[in-house]
């Protein structure tokens, strides 16, 4: 495991490495997600899938809950 410290900046953000910026190909489209875990914060790259069967084909983004969902589940929840 590899540990980075970093600082805030005066409007609260932080700077990824450029190393891991490269190494994860984010760059300024990419999407992150955070998650909150006991006193950690996780920061990962955002895959798009479907929250429900995690497929990666023919998705939907649902904007009022930040999510994915494929066109097969979002059929299901429908009927």
């Amino acid at each position: 495991m590899v540990e980075y410290l970093c600082k805030l900046d005066e409007y609260g953000r932080i700077t990824i490495p450029k190393d891991i910026r490269d190494d994860f190909l984010i760059d300024s489209t990419s999407e992150l997600k955070l998650t909150l875990r006991n006193n950690e914060i996780i920061i990962g790259k955002r895959i798009k899938e479907c929250e429900e069967c995690k497929s990666k084909e023919n998705l939907i983004f649902l904007e009022d809950f930040h999510v994915y969902i494929c066109k097969e589940c979002a059929r299901k929840f429908v009927e």
